[in-house]
């Protein structure tokens, strides 16, 4: 409950006693006459000017503990009306435009030795491996990034290379060169293709441990 709630609530009370003492007091005037000379009524009236302006006074009293009421009320419904704060999901991070850049195009000689896209790309899918590990084999995210560390999680030497930071086996990094790809290039494919492979198997799927496999 917020503070203006707690407010409007303590006004409403508050109206609301005092109208129940007023209209005890009138109610007991009534049943037991007497007590018209006990409460200071002709005072009341003196100082009114007379009985009209009396009724008039307690009239507008009652008009704005009414006013009251329906304002209080007012608020704590607006209150009330007020959407939830919304809730964030935790999304897996994608690898992005970058990712793209250096899978399609690869990097030129210069950017390969001083650019360091490919360990931005590489941190990108390392997360995202680990999510997945962690969804698909309902394990901790520390256990999964274990995994992924050790190269546990795939049969694809690449993806579990460039993830891992190791270097990849001389027979990988031969074929990435026969087709073109520098081995940034040829390991962020594969480990993207091994993520996408994992995910899609779901939960309760075994992976052998990487045996030196070459892609």
């Amino acid at each position: 409950m917020t503070r203006r709630s707690r407010a409007a609530r303590i006004a409403r009370y508050a109206v609301a006693a005092c109208g129940g003492l007023v209209f005890a007091g009138a109610l007991a005037v009534l049943v037991v006459p007497p007590l018209a000379d006990v409460l200071p009524l002709e005072a009341a009236v003196d100082a009114a000017g007379s009985d009209y302006q009396l009724i008039a006074v307690f009239g507008g009293l009652a008009l704005l503990a009414l006013l009251t009421v329906l304002a209080a009320r007012a608020l704590g419904r607006v209150e009330q009306g007020r959407p939830p704060d919304p809730e964030f999901v935790e999304r897996v991070p994608a690898p992005g435009a970058e990712f793209d850049a250096l899978v399609e195009d690869g990097l030129g000689r210069r950017a390969a030795l001083f650019s360091d896209a490919p360990d931005r790309v590489r941190a990108r899918l390392r997360e995202t491996a680990a999510r997945t590990l962690a969804r698909t084999d309902n394990c901790s995210r520390e256990i999964a990034l274990d995994r992924v560390d050790s190269g546990a999680w795939t049969d694809d030497a690449a993806a579990a290379a460039f993830l891992s930071g190791r270097g990849p086996p001389v027979g990988v990094r031969v074929r990435a060169a026969l087709r073109g790809r520098s081995w940034p290039q040829h390991g962020a494919a594969a480990a993207a293709e091994a993520i996408a492979a994992r995910s899609e198997r779901g939960p309760g799927a075994e992976t052998a441990p990487v045996s030196g496999g070459e892609r």
